[in-house]
Formats: structure tokens, C-alpha cells, sequence
């Protein structure tokens, strides 16, 4: 189901240091709806775009599920506007 972390061996060609997802980015999302897995763990369906490390390509995420660990609450500011942790382009 999840691929290895790492494929093949030595350096990390320059390609995909540019245009691999950028998997260390915090990104926006809606959360769409909680799901328990027959473990009794929770995981969410996602909406949102993740980018990749130089800017370029962006991928949209509809409906992707996450564990629910690798979510958390939007930031909101003292305006109650929710905070982006992406500086505006």
C-alpha cells in the first residue's frame, strides 16, 4: 500500500530535489470527514494543494485520506482570519 521511503540508492538526482512534492510542507486543507479504520484508528479525507519543493507544480488533494495524527487545527489570527503557513505568491 505505501511505497518504501526511499527507492533505488546514492544521491537524490536534482530533479526531484526541484520538483518532488515538498512532503516537510504544513499545508491547508479542509477537512472533509473523519474515518475509523477496523483498527479503531482515525483517519481524515482532505481537500487541498500540495506543492512542490521549488514552487512550480502544485497537486491537488481531493479527497485525500491522512492519518488523523498528521492533522491539526488552522491557526486563526486575532481578526479570527484563519492563518496560511504558505506566504501569499
Amino acid at each position: 500500500m505505501f511505497p518504501p521511503s526511499r527507492i533505488g540508492s546514492g544521491a537524490t538526482p536534482l530533479r526531484v530535489l526541484a520538483y518532488g512534492l515538498d512532503n516537510g510542507e504544513v499545508i491547508p486543507a479542509e477537512l472533509c470527514q473523519w474515518i475509523q479504520t477496523r483498527t479503531g484508528e482515525w483517519w481524515g479525507r482532505v481537500r487541498g494543494v500540495a506543492h512542490s519543493a521549488n514552487d512550480r507544480l502544485s497537486y491537488p488533494l481531493d479527497g485525500q485520506v491522512v492519518p488523523g495524527a498528521a492533522l491539526r487545527p488552522r491557526e486563526v489570527g486575532r481578526d479570527g482570519v484563519p492563518s496560511s503557513p504558505r506566504p501569499a505568491p
